[in-house]
Protein backbone atom coordinates (compact mmCIF):
# COMPACT_ATOMS: atom_id res chain seq x y z
CA UNK A 1 0.00 0.00 0.00
CA UNK A 2 0.76 3.42 -0.67
CA UNK A 3 -0.18 6.33 1.25
CA UNK A 4 -0.08 9.82 -0.13
CA UNK A 5 -1.96 12.70 2.04
CA UNK A 6 -3.81 10.58 3.71
CA UNK A 7 -5.29 8.77 0.70
CA UNK A 8 -4.48 5.04 0.45
CA UNK A 9 -3.79 3.48 -3.22
CA UNK A 10 -3.34 -0.24 -2.70
CA UNK A 11 -1.39 -2.65 -5.05
CA UNK A 12 -2.74 -2.48 -8.72
CA UNK A 13 -2.43 -6.07 -10.74
CA UNK A 14 -3.09 -5.42 -14.52
CA UNK A 15 -5.58 -8.11 -15.83
CA UNK A 16 -3.52 -8.49 -18.96
CA UNK A 17 -0.05 -7.67 -20.71
CA UNK A 18 -2.40 -5.44 -23.08
CA UNK A 19 -3.43 -3.38 -19.96
CA UNK A 20 0.47 -3.00 -18.71
CA UNK A 21 1.57 -1.98 -22.45
CA UNK A 22 -1.00 0.78 -22.36
CA UNK A 23 0.20 1.92 -19.05
CA UNK A 24 3.27 1.81 -20.30
CA UNK A 25 2.65 3.84 -23.82
CA UNK A 26 1.11 6.26 -21.44
CA UNK A 27 3.93 6.86 -19.89
CA UNK A 28 6.75 6.36 -22.08
CA UNK A 29 8.17 9.65 -22.10
CA UNK A 30 8.81 9.27 -18.11
CA UNK A 31 10.27 5.80 -18.71
CA UNK A 32 12.32 6.37 -21.82
CA UNK A 33 12.88 9.85 -21.87
CA UNK A 34 11.55 13.58 -22.51
CA UNK A 35 12.72 13.35 -25.91
CA UNK A 36 11.46 9.95 -27.44
CA UNK A 37 8.55 8.38 -28.84
CA UNK A 38 6.96 4.90 -28.40
CA UNK A 39 5.70 3.00 -31.22
CA UNK A 40 3.17 0.45 -30.00
CA UNK A 41 4.36 -0.89 -33.96
CA UNK A 42 3.76 -5.11 -34.31
CA UNK A 43 6.58 -4.76 -36.85
CA UNK A 44 8.04 -8.53 -36.78
CA UNK A 45 12.00 -8.89 -36.63
CA UNK A 46 13.09 -11.73 -39.30
CA UNK A 47 16.66 -13.25 -39.31
CA UNK A 48 18.18 -14.50 -42.39
CA UNK A 49 17.23 -17.88 -41.82
CA UNK A 50 13.64 -16.82 -41.23
CA UNK A 51 13.76 -16.90 -37.83
CA UNK A 52 11.21 -13.93 -36.08
CA UNK A 53 9.57 -12.19 -33.30
CA UNK A 54 7.10 -9.32 -32.75
CA UNK A 55 8.37 -6.77 -29.96
CA UNK A 56 5.28 -5.41 -27.93
CA UNK A 57 7.02 -1.78 -29.09
CA UNK A 58 9.74 0.35 -30.12
CA UNK A 59 11.15 3.34 -28.67
CA UNK A 60 13.53 5.71 -30.54
CA UNK A 61 15.28 8.63 -28.90
CA UNK A 62 15.20 11.78 -31.64
CA UNK A 63 18.45 12.77 -29.59
CA UNK A 64 20.01 10.36 -31.85
CA UNK A 65 21.54 8.24 -28.75
CA UNK A 66 19.38 4.96 -28.53
CA UNK A 67 16.60 2.93 -29.60
CA UNK A 68 15.00 0.31 -27.82
CA UNK A 69 13.03 -3.03 -28.36
CA UNK A 70 10.13 -3.18 -25.70
CA UNK A 71 8.77 -6.23 -24.38
CA UNK A 72 5.86 -5.88 -21.86
CA UNK A 73 5.20 -9.34 -19.79
CA UNK A 74 3.16 -10.10 -16.69
CA UNK A 75 6.05 -11.85 -13.59
CA UNK A 76 2.68 -14.25 -13.60
CA UNK A 77 3.21 -15.76 -16.91
CA UNK A 78 6.09 -18.74 -17.64
CA UNK A 79 8.93 -16.35 -18.19
CA UNK A 80 11.36 -18.85 -19.37
CA UNK A 81 9.32 -19.55 -22.41
CA UNK A 82 7.49 -16.02 -22.58
CA UNK A 83 11.23 -13.88 -22.83
CA UNK A 84 13.68 -15.90 -23.27
CA UNK A 85 12.92 -17.06 -26.83
CA UNK A 86 11.75 -13.77 -27.37
CA UNK A 87 14.69 -12.00 -26.70
CA UNK A 88 17.14 -14.43 -28.45
CA UNK A 89 15.12 -14.01 -31.53
CA UNK A 90 14.94 -10.70 -31.41
CA UNK A 91 18.62 -10.40 -31.00
CA UNK A 92 19.39 -12.71 -33.80
CA UNK A 93 16.67 -11.22 -35.96
CA UNK A 94 17.82 -7.17 -35.69
CA UNK A 95 21.12 -8.40 -37.48
CA UNK A 96 19.88 -8.88 -40.59
CA UNK A 97 20.24 -6.28 -42.80
CA UNK A 98 16.69 -6.40 -44.38
CA UNK A 99 14.96 -6.81 -41.09
CA UNK A 100 16.21 -3.23 -39.85
CA UNK A 101 15.05 -1.72 -43.47
CA UNK A 102 11.63 -2.71 -43.11
CA UNK A 103 11.63 -1.37 -39.44
CA UNK A 104 13.17 1.66 -40.54
CA UNK A 105 10.31 1.71 -43.44
CA UNK A 106 7.58 0.83 -41.02
CA UNK A 107 8.45 3.76 -37.95
CA UNK A 108 8.94 6.46 -40.99
CA UNK A 109 5.25 5.44 -42.14
CA UNK A 110 3.80 6.27 -38.66
CA UNK A 111 5.73 9.02 -38.41
CA UNK A 112 5.14 10.59 -41.39
CA UNK A 113 1.22 9.60 -41.84
CA UNK A 114 1.00 11.43 -38.38
CA UNK A 115 1.41 15.38 -39.46
CA UNK A 116 1.38 16.40 -35.70
CA UNK A 117 4.22 13.60 -34.68
CA UNK A 118 6.29 14.59 -38.08
CA UNK A 119 6.51 18.28 -36.87
CA UNK A 120 7.43 17.46 -33.58
CA UNK A 121 9.84 14.73 -34.82
CA UNK A 122 11.36 17.52 -37.53
CA UNK A 123 11.30 19.84 -35.46
CA UNK A 124 13.66 17.80 -32.85
CA UNK A 125 15.93 15.84 -35.55
CA UNK A 126 16.77 18.84 -37.34
CA UNK A 127 17.58 16.45 -39.98
CA UNK A 128 15.59 14.53 -42.99
CA UNK A 129 13.11 11.68 -41.06
CA UNK A 130 14.55 8.82 -43.22
CA UNK A 131 18.15 9.65 -43.04
CA UNK A 132 18.19 10.09 -39.37
CA UNK A 133 16.15 6.60 -38.79
CA UNK A 134 18.87 5.02 -41.01
CA UNK A 135 21.27 6.04 -38.40
CA UNK A 136 20.05 4.96 -35.87
CA UNK A 137 18.55 1.81 -36.34
CA UNK A 138 21.66 0.97 -37.65
CA UNK A 139 23.32 0.72 -33.96
CA UNK A 140 23.01 -2.22 -31.51
CA UNK A 141 19.12 -1.40 -29.69
CA UNK A 142 18.97 -1.69 -26.31
CA UNK A 143 16.32 -3.98 -25.43
CA UNK A 144 13.94 -3.31 -22.19
CA UNK A 145 11.56 -5.99 -20.64
CA UNK A 146 9.05 -3.96 -18.32
CA UNK A 147 7.41 -6.42 -15.95
CA UNK A 148 4.85 -5.18 -13.17
CA UNK A 149 6.56 -6.71 -10.42
CA UNK A 150 10.38 -7.68 -10.20
CA UNK A 151 10.99 -11.30 -8.53
CA UNK A 152 13.49 -14.07 -8.91
CA UNK A 153 11.46 -15.63 -12.22
CA UNK A 154 12.51 -12.70 -13.50
CA UNK A 155 16.03 -12.37 -13.33
CA UNK A 156 16.72 -15.89 -13.48
CA UNK A 157 14.46 -15.61 -17.41
CA UNK A 158 16.78 -12.87 -17.83
CA UNK A 159 20.19 -13.93 -16.83
CA UNK A 160 22.89 -14.77 -18.99
CA UNK A 161 20.78 -13.86 -22.08
CA UNK A 162 23.00 -12.60 -25.12
CA UNK A 163 20.78 -9.63 -24.92
CA UNK A 164 21.39 -8.64 -22.05
CA UNK A 165 18.23 -6.63 -21.10
CA UNK A 166 17.26 -3.81 -19.04
CA UNK A 167 14.56 -4.90 -16.74
CA UNK A 168 11.98 -2.33 -15.77
CA UNK A 169 9.75 -2.86 -12.54
CA UNK A 170 6.35 -1.09 -13.10
CA UNK A 171 4.48 -0.88 -10.44
CA UNK A 172 0.52 0.00 -10.15
CA UNK A 173 -0.97 1.38 -7.35
CA UNK A 174 -5.41 2.37 -7.53
CA UNK A 175 -6.72 4.59 -5.21
CA UNK A 176 -8.84 3.17 -2.60
CA UNK A 177 -12.49 3.45 -3.80
CA UNK A 178 -11.45 4.77 -7.54
CA UNK A 179 -9.82 1.87 -9.17
CA UNK A 180 -9.36 4.44 -12.51
CA UNK A 181 -6.67 6.67 -10.47
CA UNK A 182 -3.45 5.13 -10.48
CA UNK A 183 -0.12 5.85 -9.14
CA UNK A 184 2.74 4.02 -10.59
CA UNK A 185 6.25 3.23 -9.01
CA UNK A 186 9.45 3.13 -11.78
CA UNK A 187 12.95 3.70 -11.94
CA UNK A 188 13.21 5.72 -15.17
CA UNK A 189 16.06 4.76 -17.39
CA UNK A 190 17.32 8.07 -17.18
CA UNK A 191 18.72 8.04 -13.79
CA UNK A 192 20.69 5.04 -14.74
CA UNK A 193 23.37 6.49 -16.48
CA UNK A 194 22.66 5.94 -20.00
CA UNK A 195 24.18 8.41 -22.09
CA UNK A 196 24.21 9.48 -25.00
CA UNK A 197 27.99 8.73 -27.20
CA UNK A 198 30.84 10.84 -28.21
CA UNK A 199 28.99 12.87 -31.53
CA UNK A 200 31.85 12.61 -34.14
CA UNK A 201 30.36 15.13 -36.87
CA UNK A 202 26.97 14.73 -38.48
CA UNK A 203 26.44 11.70 -40.17
CA UNK A 204 25.85 12.59 -44.02
CA UNK A 205 22.22 12.66 -44.83
CA UNK A 206 21.18 9.63 -47.35
CA UNK A 207 20.10 11.98 -50.09
CA UNK A 208 22.84 13.81 -50.17
CA UNK A 209 24.19 10.95 -51.60
CA UNK A 210 21.75 11.32 -54.81
CA UNK A 211 23.83 13.94 -56.92
CA UNK A 212 27.62 12.32 -56.71
CA UNK A 213 25.78 8.22 -57.39
CA UNK A 214 24.09 10.00 -60.42
CA UNK A 215 27.04 12.49 -61.88
CA UNK A 216 29.18 8.97 -61.19
CA UNK A 217 26.82 7.38 -63.56
CA UNK A 218 26.59 9.64 -66.28
CA UNK A 219 30.07 9.17 -66.12
CA UNK A 220 30.96 6.06 -66.24
CA UNK A 221 28.29 6.07 -69.93
CA UNK A 222 24.85 5.85 -68.21
CA UNK A 223 26.26 2.12 -66.25
CA UNK A 224 28.33 0.36 -64.02
CA UNK A 225 28.90 -2.53 -61.38
CA UNK A 226 27.41 -0.95 -58.12
CA UNK A 227 30.86 -1.33 -56.65
CA UNK A 228 32.95 0.68 -58.85
CA UNK A 229 29.91 3.56 -58.65
CA UNK A 230 30.21 3.79 -55.25
CA UNK A 231 33.77 3.50 -55.66
CA UNK A 232 33.84 6.76 -57.99
CA UNK A 233 30.84 8.38 -55.94
CA UNK A 234 33.61 7.88 -52.45
CA UNK A 235 36.17 9.89 -54.82
CA UNK A 236 33.69 12.35 -55.03
CA UNK A 237 32.68 13.12 -51.50
CA UNK A 238 35.75 11.74 -49.49
CA UNK A 239 36.22 15.27 -48.39
CA UNK A 240 32.79 15.99 -47.04
CA UNK A 241 32.43 12.80 -44.88
CA UNK A 242 32.99 13.21 -41.51
CA UNK A 243 34.45 11.05 -38.77
CA UNK A 244 30.95 9.00 -38.08
CA UNK A 245 30.87 8.27 -41.58
CA UNK A 246 33.64 6.47 -41.07
CA UNK A 247 32.73 4.87 -38.83
CA UNK A 248 31.73 0.68 -38.81
CA UNK A 249 28.10 0.11 -38.62
CA UNK A 250 27.49 -2.05 -35.46
CA UNK A 251 26.47 -5.32 -37.09
CA UNK A 252 29.28 -5.87 -39.93
CA UNK A 253 32.24 -4.26 -41.56
CA UNK A 254 30.46 -1.94 -43.92
CA UNK A 255 31.10 1.49 -42.92
CA UNK A 256 28.81 4.27 -42.45
CA UNK A 257 28.59 6.21 -45.22
CA UNK A 258 28.50 2.82 -47.54
CA UNK A 259 25.81 1.41 -46.13
CA UNK A 260 23.81 4.67 -46.55
CA UNK A 261 25.24 4.96 -49.64
CA UNK A 262 23.39 1.60 -50.73
CA UNK A 263 20.70 2.22 -49.40
CA UNK A 264 20.14 5.06 -51.68
CA UNK A 265 20.87 3.07 -54.30
CA UNK A 266 17.88 0.74 -53.81
CA UNK A 267 15.74 3.76 -53.56
CA UNK A 268 16.63 5.11 -56.64
CA UNK A 269 16.32 1.87 -58.21
CA UNK A 270 12.68 1.38 -56.52
CA UNK A 271 11.44 5.20 -57.32
CA UNK A 272 12.58 4.51 -61.08
CA UNK A 273 15.83 6.58 -60.89
CA UNK A 274 17.81 4.06 -62.08
CA UNK A 275 16.47 0.91 -63.93
CA UNK A 276 14.81 -1.95 -62.38
CA UNK A 277 15.52 -4.56 -64.81
CA UNK A 278 19.25 -4.44 -65.01
CA UNK A 279 21.44 -7.18 -64.54
CA UNK A 280 22.70 -8.47 -60.76
CA UNK A 281 24.86 -5.87 -59.73
CA UNK A 282 24.61 -3.39 -62.51
CA UNK A 283 23.48 -0.14 -62.05
CA UNK A 284 21.78 1.74 -65.10
CA UNK A 285 20.38 5.32 -64.74
CA UNK A 286 16.99 6.22 -66.69
CA UNK A 287 15.80 9.58 -68.24
CA UNK A 288 13.98 10.10 -65.05
CA UNK A 289 17.55 9.66 -63.34
CA UNK A 290 19.14 12.30 -66.03
CA UNK A 291 16.24 14.42 -65.00
CA UNK A 292 17.10 14.31 -61.33
CA UNK A 293 20.56 15.18 -61.73
CA UNK A 294 19.89 18.12 -63.65
CA UNK A 295 17.58 18.99 -61.07
CA UNK A 296 19.91 18.88 -58.63
CA UNK A 297 22.91 20.13 -60.16
CA UNK A 298 20.58 23.39 -60.46
CA UNK A 299 19.52 23.79 -57.44
CA UNK A 300 23.54 23.00 -56.06
CA UNK A 301 24.63 25.76 -58.21
CA UNK A 302 21.95 28.27 -57.18
CA UNK A 303 22.64 27.56 -53.33
CA UNK A 304 25.49 29.20 -51.10
CA UNK A 305 28.20 26.98 -50.21
CA UNK A 306 27.63 24.50 -47.29
CA UNK A 307 29.05 24.64 -44.08
CA UNK A 308 30.67 21.76 -42.65
CA UNK A 309 28.61 21.55 -39.29
CA UNK A 310 29.67 19.16 -36.61
CA UNK A 311 27.93 18.27 -33.62
CA UNK A 312 28.84 19.29 -30.03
Amino acid sequence: MILIDGVKFNLFVPEDEKQLEEMVKEHAKEIFGEDTVYFGLKQKIISKSGIGSIPDGYVIDLSGSAWYIVEVELSSHPLHEHVTGQLNRFWVGIKNLNAQRELIDALHKEIVNDKILRAYVESKIGAEIKGFLLDLISRTPKIVVIVEEMGKKVEEACDGLKAEPTIVEFKTFARENAQNIHAHLFEPLTVRGIKPPNQKGKATGQKEFDFPILESLIEMGGAGKAVDVLEKMYGKMKSRLTERDHEKIPRGNMLQWEYRARWELTRLRNEGYLKKDSPRNIREITEAGRKLYEDLRSKAHRAPPEKNIEEC
